[in-house]
Parts: structure tokens; sequence; C-alpha cells
């Protein structure tokens, strides 16, 4: 999974695991820094649960869980993504999943 080139404000270190925002790291779970980056690696894409599930959590089994539901929205806290404030917004989209989506300053 290749990350686009400009995340900013956000940066990821793939070796490390870690994700700062602004120059200040954001402490993340190993599997909600897992989520992180698979979104950022396909922002403006519909990600559905399932494919979520599989991606991050290794599993194809259909499971009826609210447990991707619980991460993404840790991850709109912690990383700021339910403002637009920081340029990047997770949405959600019905019947779909999650998008991951720049914003326009007017947008915000």
């Amino acid at each position: 999974m290749a990350l686009p080139a400009d995340l900013s404000p956000y940066a990821l270190d793939t070796r490390a695991g870690t994700v700062a925002l602004d120059g200040t790291r954001v402490p993340l779970t190993p599997r909600e820094y897992e989520l992180c980056r698979y979104l950022f690696s396909h922002p403006g894409q519909a990600c559905s649960r399932e494919r979520l599930l599989a991606a991050v959590w290794g599993t194809s089994a259909p499971l009826e869980t609210r447990t991707v539901d619980a991460h993404v929205a840790r991850l709109r806290r912690s990383l700021d993504l339910a403002s637009g404030r920081t340029g990047w917004r997770l949405v959600s989209v019905m019947k779909q999943g999650y998008r991951l989506e720049r914003v326009a300053d007017n947008d915000a």
C-alpha cells in the first residue's frame, strides 16, 4: 500500500507504526494505526466494513460486529478527522462504509 506524497498535516512513519498530526505524535493502538494507514493509502475511495475487516483484521468471514465502527470513531477523535479542520475528513458512506477525503478550505 503506497501512501500519497502529501498527507499534510499528517505524517505516517511506516517503520515505527506511528502517526503525527502537526508534528505531534498521536497515540494509537497497532490496529488503529493499521486502519489509519489503510485509509490514507486509499483516499477518496469508499471502503466497506468487509474490506476493512479483511485488510486490517485479516478476516474474510462475514461478521456482525461494530468493531470497525468503533475504531473509525476513535480515529476521528484522535486524528481530528470529523471537522475537516485538518484538510481531511473521514466520512460515513451510507450502505457502503467509510471514505477518507480531502477537504477544500471553504468546505471545512
